[in-house]
């Protein structure tokens, strides 16, 4: 039996715990249904929100300002199967709406506007956008980790220090980053999606997308990853809203993964009208693995867009992930675009552009200061790591241009520029410039049909193959890996392959099985003629059956070799199984006459 003493002291512990129990129930309601809560920084022209429909929140009032339109947010949130739609009043063509109250706003239910208004959303405290997220905007929509927005000289609305608002008529013009932005992350399922010609732009600390899909057809898809204080400009021209990263402004990380899409273009059929739009993406280290795909595909016949990756570090392509660029239609493709530090193609991934119709295919252009590495295929081994531009029609195909420090392709992955053997188009150029070296290293690990690393401008089709033009300080190719300009079809003449290395040029060895020689190619196994091979260095090495080579297995002309090594040549060996010996050559095994071979060289030695 308790004590009087006792039982007041049990009691009390009892309605102490009681009372936390019923503040937090509270809480939670008030978590659940207020999800939207306008602060007071807007004095009589604070944000209203009414219930609208089930588990619909309408937001009226706000500031107006010529053509913008403000609202500001203690909390900003959308729960699952709920929703918030802005009204848009006659005239307003910018909703900018801040969030104060330090928390993250997560949008996992429907965010619209009741108009064509663009949208723009700035929470310095973070955004996440749920599996279910989705928007029904007739507009552009912005969302940022940003602390304010600026509007040229008439000053900032800000959601780190909220003030007082001046007339703010003009429209928005920089996004201001005054500490380490915070994340955001897309999971949307669904799909974050705008009407035709919209703009869609992620801006903030790390950008994520984890299975999340954005799409906007025929417009355009910014995500920007900073890491702490910059600017970040911005201009509004109607529905495109472009954003411009200076050089001084550090970057944060981006990542597609899970799956994740970004597009802006879907494939229709000929004679469609969507286009194509641009995609740009700016990081420190730029992440898009697990099967996630960018795509700027032109399906339309204006021209194409821009496809542009920037990354001050990295950029990686794994797990079978692919950013396209392609024209389906007698548009002009989509030109591609990667500058970073150092670019990584691995497990069968790709960078791709192409035409299927009449219209020129698009450019393929790779800057990295320090390496591009491509190595390996997907894991059922069924596509290979690679970066290629291709035509299968009457388009002419786009160029291949990478310009880095070193370059290094192995494992059966390839840069190419290809037509296909239905094609009347002309194959793209692919040009190498590598200041250090390019290293061409075996094949895929197919026991049976093992494929050669390398560099591959190869034409199947009546159109001209296109050149492939290497300049490098070393150029190494061995295990089976090769550089090749062949005609595999009817055009009267193929490319030709231009490698000038000014140290040296290193051919060594086969495939692991011995099936497949390293070495430098031209050939012809049609009836067009194959192209020239040059070569000029200090010194060129043929070893353990490599071999150079101007052949024609077809009725037209093989190829000229040409040689011009300042210091020395020297052909060593056989392969492993000592049945192919290494070889300078130009060769006939059909119809067509073989091409000449000229030497110019100090020293040549053979064993």
């Amino acid at each position: 039996m308790f004590s009087k003493s006792l039982f007041y002291q049990w009691w009390q512990l009892r309605l102490a715990r009681l009372l936390t129990l019923v503040a937090a129930i509270a809480a939670a309601n008030e978590c659940a249904l207020a999800q939207i809560v306008p602060d007071n920084t807007l004095g009589q022209e604070n944000s209203v929100v009414t219930p609208f429909a089930s588990n619909f929140d309408l937001i009226d009032g706000g500031a107006t300002r010529g053509a913008n339109l403000f609202h500001s947010f203690e909390q900003f949130n959308i729960k699952e199967g709920g929703g918030a739609i802005f009204r848009n009043p006659l005239g307003i063509e910018n909703i900018i709406s801040r969030v104060t109250g330090g928390n993250r706003s997560e949008i996992f239910g429907r965010l619209g506007v009741l108009g064509t208004a663009n949208l723009f959303l700035i929470n310095p405290s973070g955004i996440i956008f749920g599996p279910n997220a989705q928007l029904n905007i007739g507009g552009s929509f912005l969302a940022t980790t940003a602390n304010a927005i600026g509007f040229g000289e008439q000053g900032l609305f800000s959601a780190s220090v909220p003030n007082s608002l001046p007339l703010l008529t003009v429209n928005p013009s920089a996004l201001l980053f005054n500490q380490i932005p915070k994340s955001i992350t897309n999971e949307s399922l669904t799909g974050l999606q705008l009407p035709v010609n919209g703009s869609l732009l992620l801006v903030g600390g790390d950008v994520n997308l984890e299975g999340g899909k954005l799409s906007v057809l025929n417009g355009r898809v910014e995500l920007g990853g900073l890491a702490g204080e910059g600017t970040v400009g911005l201009n509004i021209d109607d529905k495109n809203l472009p954003l411009s990263f200076p050089d001084n402004v550090a970057r944060a990380d981006v990542s597609l993964t899970k799956g994740a899409i970004v597009q802006t273009s879907v494939r229709r059929g000929v004679g469609s009208q969507l286009g194509t739009g641009n995609i740009q993406v700016e990081g420190r280290r730029v992440t898009i693995a697990d099967g996630s795909q960018i795509v700027a595909n032109n399906t339309g016949g204006e021209p194409g867009g821009t496809l542009t990756v920037r990354a001050s570090e990295l950029v990686e392509v794994l797990g079978a992930s692919r950013l396209l660029a392609e024209t389906y239609d007698v548009g002009t493709g989509t030109d591609l675009t990667i500058d970073t530090g150092k670019l990584i193609i691995r497990d069968g991934s790709e960078i791709a552009a192409g035409t299927f119709n009449s219209g020129r295919g698009g450019t393929v252009t790779v800057r990295a200061s320090d390496s591009v590495e491509l190595s390996g295929t997907s894991a059922d081994g069924a596509n290979f790591s690679r970066i290629i531009t291709q035509t299968d029609n009457i388009g002419n195909g786009g160029s291949v241009s990478i310009e880095t420090g070193q370059l290094i392709v192995q494992g059966g992955a390839l840069v190419a520029t290809a037509s296909a053997n239905t094609s009347s188009g002309q194959g793209g150029l692919l040009f190498v410039k590598a200041s250090d070296s390019v290293q061409l290293i075996g094949t895929s690990t197919s026991a049976e049909n093992p494929t050669p690393s390398g560099l591959f401008a190869l034409g199947e089709g009546s159109g001209k193959p296109g050149d492939l033009t290497i300049e490098t300080r070393l150029f190494i190719a061995r295990d089976g890996a090769r550089a090749s300009a062949s005609n595999l079809g009817s055009a009267q003449s193929g490319g030709t392959l231009s490698l000038t290395a000014s140290s040296l040029v290193q051919l060594i060895g086969t495939s692991a099985n011995g099936q497949v020689r390293s070495g430098l190619l031209v050939g012809s196994t049609g009836t067009g003629s194959a192209g020239d091979l040059t070569i000029k260095t200090e010194k060129l090495q043929v070893l353990d059956g490599a071999f150079v080579s101007a052949r024609t297995a077809g009725e037209g002309r093989g190829g000229s070799v040409t040689v011009n090594a300042s210091n020395s040549i020297e052909l060593n060996g056989t392969s492993a199984d000592r049945q192919m010996p290494s070889l300078l050559t130009t060769e006939t095994t059909g119809g067509g006459d073989a091409g000449n071979l000229t030497i110019e060289t100090s020293t040549i030695r053979r064993k």
